[in-house]
């Protein structure tokens, strides 16, 4: 069994005695077809734009590790991912994944990579799209939300059935033009492409958004993680109840026993044999209280809607083989009202990823197997 590090993969790594070696229900072999060939990301080779043909204007957002800023390209705004003391493995990764994901719609899409001779620095270069928040969503009509989280989900369908896992979802690196509603899955700094029967990362992603299986360090995770993160985002934006700030994985694992019941995340953790300390586990509410009713309770009117709310119970779930998959959810009575025109581009998409797979399975050779 092999584990992938925060920068590439394979590299051995000391075998973990889980119950269950899960492999994901959806796309297992996805990556298989679509990256024959792939073996490390230090063998991707990156080739340089002309730095001098964008200029810069403003900072409109930074983080640990970059720093983004709106430029221009004669009348054409970007966006540049100027990164600082990361190594350039990792960049690679970023890269090859963004060009992955080409034309692929409700996705950020990458227009150039260059690179400073002065400060030895290599940028991103994206398309500029408006950057959005919690306190955006908070302010959106029923109607609206429905068709951001649409557009949300449809994105993660068009990362997952490309073999991806985001990994780090959350309304910050959700980017949305609230006039046009057109919406784009940003900041894939994170993201990995998934392999079956694959050990993974868990210390990833901020610690509000993340799975049971993140916050348990189950390594076997697979693109479930980012379905819990839309049944949070459901969850802050519509629910106005115990927004508390979480510094620790501790603190997580008892506030998502708390929300689940302790019995479903015991249930889970059974299941998969995974390892908690007594410490945690004495910590853990002691009594199976149902907290549904209260948090419906405290649903912020506009969102009280009996679709949404069995949408977003279907995605927290404990068990991530019981959680919605993408394509499930994106078929939810919830979206029944989306507009058509959102509804075409996924269509469209689905069937030349179809025609694509089998393109590629018969050019490979290779024995189609749960894609």
């Amino acid at each position: 069994m092999l584990e992938t590090s925060g920068d590439d993969l394979p590299v051995p790594n000391k075998v973990i005695n889980y119950r269950i070696i899960a492999t994901s229900r959806v796309h297992a072999y996805i990556s298989k077809y679509i990256y024959p060939s792939f073996l490390s990301y230090s063998e991707f080779g990156l080739s340089f734009g002309v730095l001098s043909k964008y200029r810069v204007n403003k900072i409109i957002g930074f983080g640990k590790y970059s720093t983004v800023f709106m430029a221009t390209n004669g009348k054409k705004k970007v966006a540049i991912k100027v990164f600082k003391d990361v190594k350039e493995i990792t960049i690679k990764r970023e890269v090859f994944i963004l060009k992955t994901c080409r034309k692929l719609s409700n996705i950020v899409q990458i227009i150039d990579v260059v690179k400073d001779p002065k400060y030895n620095s290599i940028s991103i270069v994206m398309e500029y799209c408006k950057a959005s928040n919690a306190e955006i969503l908070e302010n959106l009509s029923l109607d609206d939300f429905r068709i951001y989280i649409y557009q949300l989900i449809n994105g993660l369908y068009n990362l997952h059935s490309h073999g991806i896992i985001h990994r780090d979802i959350k309304p910050e690196n959700i980017l949305y033009d609230k006039k046009t509603k057109q919406l784009k899955i940003g900041d894939l700094g994170l993201a990995e492409i998934y392999f079956p029967l694959q050990q993974y990362t868990t210390g990833l992603g901020t610690l509000r958004w993340m799975a049971p299986e993140l916050i348990f360090d189950y390594k076997f995770y697979d693109y479930a993680v980012d379905m819990w993160a839309v049944g949070i985002i459901l969850y802050v934006i519509t629910i106005d109840y115990n927004k508390k700030n979480y510094e620790t994985l501790g603190q997580m694992a008892i506030a998502v026993s708390e929300m689940l019941t302790p019995s479903e995340v015991l249930t889970f953790i059974d299941k998969y044999g995974i390892f908690i300390p007594n410490s945690l586990l004495s910590a853990m509410p002691q009594v199976n209280f149902n907290m549904w009713p209260t948090y419906i309770e405290h649903m912020k009117p506009k969102f009280k809607d009996d679709d949404m709310i069995d949408l977003m119970r279907k995605l927290l779930v404990a068990d991530p083989q019981r959680r919605l998959s993408a394509m499930e959810a994106l078929e939810h009575p919830f979206f029944d009202k989306v507009p058509p025109e959102f509804k075409e581009i996924n269509k469209k998409h689905k069937l030349k990823h179809s025609i694509m797979v089998r393109a590629n399975a018969i050019k490979n050779n290779i024995k189609k197997r749960n894609i």
